[in-house]
């Protein structure tokens, strides 16, 4: 419905925006240790309720048969782009200094996260239905059930 829609734009929208860029703002301007950790705080819980959200679009856009491939190329690039993040990040704080590096970083978040904000066929893409699967060609054979026992002896 239109309302389920409107509410799950708005729990992204805010996740992204609230979970993101802030962290870097706050380590880079402030040098008091409550605020950090509860921009932190604050940041994590709206970052969290994004997760579920990418995971249930994951398994409505991406077909049965290719599910695994697809989450663990999702998973390898997230996870691939940590030590590229770490080395990048440092140079930054090196060349330019730690405040500047994050606040680029940051930046950059900021940006990445206005992605979906800025081309608007992204939400509405969402809305759409998936395609249904494609059907069998002709004298292919039929596939064994993925919860079917194989028939040994015969």
């Amino acid at each position: 419905t239109r309302v389920t829609t409107l509410l799950g734009l708005l729990t992204t929208g805010v996740g992204l925006v609230v979970g993101g860029a802030p962290r870097f703002v706050v380590l880079a301007l402030s040098d008091t240790l409550p605020a950090v950790l509860a921009v932190s705080f604050f940041a994590g819980v709206a970052i969290a309720s994004v997760n579920p959200i990418i995971g249930v679009t994951l398994f409505e856009r991406i077909p049965p048969k290719l599910q695994a491939r697809v989450f663990g190329l999702v998973a390898a690039f997230a996870v691939g782009g940590l030590p590229l993040g770490a080395v990048v990040g440092g140079w930054m704080a090196q060349g330019f200094g730690l405040t500047v590096g994050l606040l680029v970083a940051g930046g950059l978040y900021f940006a990445a996260t206005m992605a979906p904000f800025v081309n608007r066929r992204t939400w509405r893409a969402l809305d759409d239905e998936p395609p249904p699967p494609a059907p069998a060609p002709a004298g292919a054979a039929a596939e064994p059930e993925a919860d079917a026992q194989p028939v040994h002896g015969r």
